[in-house]
């Protein structure tokens, strides 16, 4: 952590598809003051991407995702975080 800011450095893509998973390397690129990742043409190809469209990240366990943003996904997520917040001691103790 540097000044207050978190830097993640990205070496690999693993890309779930259908039943079948690809590992394809990217770079950290300078991006005015931000950084930003380079995605293969497959990719984009693949889930129809565009410039400027909007993209989820999700923090896991294992690393990060990226998702083509969906406002439906995104609603659920909200209502998720609602739930999970209202409902947290409730939760722990059903996961006992």
């Amino acid at each position: 952590m540097t000044g207050g800011m978190l830097t993640f450095v990205i070496t690999n893509v693993i890309i779930q598809q259908k039943g079948s998973t690809k590992m394809l390397k990217t770079n950290i690129r300078r991006v005015g003051n931000s950084f930003g990742i380079t995605l293969p043409k497959t990719i984009i190809d693949n889930y129809h991407l565009d410039e400027g469209d909007e993209m989820n990240i999700i923090e896991t366990e294992d690393g990060i995702v990226l998702t083509p943003y969906d406002p439906k996904f995104s609603e659920w997520v909200d209502a998720f975080e609602r739930t999970n917040k209202k409902y947290r001691n409730t939760l722990h103790k059903l996961a006992k």
